[in-house]
């Protein structure tokens, strides 16, 4: 269909349900129709040379979509939504080009080879959603912690290189909402995490941690935590003052306290009011010894008066 002075698409295309390859290039396309946006099988479609201005929020229906093709038109927006599924390639770096895409809000870069980022990946300004899950990365990639617009960050390994730690800079994702770690080789979280105050979803599976942070109390809109096939002895009493926790999992621990009864259920309101009671005792306890101390402090001023 290439080359034929082609003005509009027929609605009747969507009827080519299988199809995976179209090329409509060197036409005079204007505009396209949202039928063109159910053919779920296409895998290429190439639109350069035509005169198209803006390409449609709909592109992000073509789920099969590996190559589109718009050079030589007159575009002057991008979709206000840009997804971008790049996962399960050869990649061992991002294109630096890529990050000229100042409106994508979603990136899939998991199962590639990447083992770092470079600082041109800030240009993602409007980046809401990036998965680096199942890469090379032996360190975390501390360039992404400039991508401020975050809310959802995957950077999970079940196979291949595992990440050993967490940097302190973590504290820049002022806007991330969920972030997962899980099976990877994190001994402990920083104190940084309690910067997150966004934070609504916390998976942190199957790593080595043996400690929570206290600064994790400051998480108070943080509704799931994710804490299962690590060395936890322990949860911090402060947990207790987390309103907005509702789920809690912690299996495959070897913790003292709580005791398991009171997370089998993996709900976060046993364990609060464990933690709570615990907190309430722990006062009660420090009160007790200053006050044991003052009366001590009383006698020794009394005997030296006489």
């Amino acid at each position: 269909m290439s080359g034929n002075k082609i003005v509009t698409l027929p609605h009747q295309i969507s009827n080519l349900r299988n199809l995976k390859e179209l090329s409509v290039s060197d036409n005079r396309l204007t505009s396209l129709p949202s039928q063109l946006f159910n053919l779920v099988s296409l895998e290429v479609l190439n639109l350069s040379g035509n005169l198209l201005t803006v390409m449609p929020d709909d592109v992000e229906k073509l789920s099969s979509l590996k190559f589109l093709k718009l050079c030589g038109n007159k575009i002057k927006a991008l979709p206000e939504k840009i997804i971008l599924l790049l996962h399960n390639n050869q990649l061992k770096d991002l294109p630096p080009d890529l990050c000229f895409l100042k409106t994508l809000r979603v990136l899939n870069l998991s199962e590639n080879k990447i083992g770092s980022l470079s600082s041109h990946i800030r240009g993602l300004k409007d980046l809401r959603e990036l998965n680096l899950s199942n890469n090379q990365f032996t360190s975390f990639p501390e360039a992404i912690c400039e991508v401020r617009s975050l809310r959802k960050l995957f950077i999970h390994n079940k196979r291949g290189n595992k990440l050993t730690s967490l940097p302190e800079s973590l504290d820049k994702f002022r806007n991330l909402r969920e972030l997962d770690f899980s099976d990877n080789e994190v001994h402990y979280i920083p104190d940084a995490l309690g910067g997150l105050w966004h934070l609504t979803r916390l998976i942190a599976s199957n790593n080595l941690l043996t400690f929570l942070p206290e600064s994790m109390m400051a998480l108070q809109n943080l509704q799931h935590i994710d804490l299962q096939g690590n060395l936890l002895q322990g949860l911090p009493s402060s947990l207790a003052q987390m309103k907005s926790l509702k789920l809690i999992k912690l299996e495959g621990n070897p913790l003292v306290r709580p005791p398991k009864e009171t997370y089998d259920g993996q709900q976060a309101l046993p364990v609060g009011c464990y933690l709570s009671c615990e907190l309430t005792q722990s006062a009660l306890y420090v009160t007790l010894q200053k006050k044991h101390a003052r009366a001590h402090a009383a006698e020794d001023i009394s005997v030296c008066g006489k």
